[in-house]
């Protein structure tokens, strides 16, 4: 049995591709025809917003902790590979914590704080840390 090597997400646009999904691929009831972002974040998906307007922003952040957790240590590839794991708990917090406000709460509250926050109490750091090194 050959066994091959799940890789995290390991760019900008692995990332948003992902966020993609979310918003526009996704179903959520089965059948419904609403995507994830859609059902959770329906006011504000109905104007506009997306979570891949996020993709920017979560990409520095996740850039900004994976660089602590190696600050010290070069991982065995210079490729940088985030936890896939971690990209679906940090979504599933958001369109928990926001579900149902307003276009205009989320441009106001969704920021890098916000999402440094989440990422902090996931502890994002260990979890790069054992993806990389293990």
């Amino acid at each position: 049995m050959h066994h091959a090597r799940f890789h995290g997400i390991r760019s900008l646009n692995e990332l948003e591709y992902i966020l993609e999904g979310y918003d526009e691929d996704s179903e959520w009831p089965e059948n419904s025809g609403v995507s994830y972002t859609k059902y959770f974040l329906s006011d504000a998906f109905d104007d506009g917003f997306r979570l891949t307007s996020l993709t920017f922003l979560i990409w520095n952040e996740l850039i900004e902790k994976y660089n602590l957790a190696f600050k010290s240590f070069k991982p065995k590839s210079d490729q940088i590979e985030i936890p896939m794991n971690q990209i679906a708990n940090l979504i599933e917090r958001i369109l928990k914590d926001m579900g149902n406000k307003s276009f205009d709460h989320l441009e106001s509250n969704l920021n890098s704080q916000y999402i440094s926050n989440i990422l902090v109490q996931q502890n994002l750091t260990s979890q790069i840390w054992t993806t990389s090194t293990g």
